[in-house]
């Protein structure tokens, strides 16, 4: 016999949890976003938005507003980007892949 247990099974926008700003009760994101006006395609700058969270997990947490899917939040180096700060995007992480792991592909 095979059981499968579905407590409150539901498609989620999740995000890693150490790229979370909190400030009092008000959690934050960057999110990089290209800069308008620029002939680079790779310019990015940075946008603060205000979230909403919901169900948390080990290393991730689950959004209920505040982004959309395919926003590329930044997830390292949070404490010196600031809003409206140009950035420059070196690794783009696709799964669980380690930062180090990232920056060493980005090399070669």
């Amino acid at each position: 016999m095979r059981v499968e247990l579905s407590k409150d099974k539901r498609q989620a926008l999740m995000m890693p949890e150490e790229a979370i700003i909190t400030e009092g009760d008000k959690q934050f994101a960057l999110v990089a976003k290209k800069l308008e006006g620029s002939d680079n395609p790779n310019a990015q700058t940075v946008e603060r938005r205000e979230l909403q969270i919901g169900a948390r997990r080990f290393g991730a947490v689950e959004i209920r507003s505040g982004l959309s899917e395919g926003d590329f939040v930044v997830t390292h180096g949070t404490l010196r980007a600031r809003p409206g700060q140009p950035i420059r995007v070196t690794a783009i992480e696709e799964d669980d892949e380690a930062l180090s792991t990232l920056l060493q592909q980005k090399q070669q």
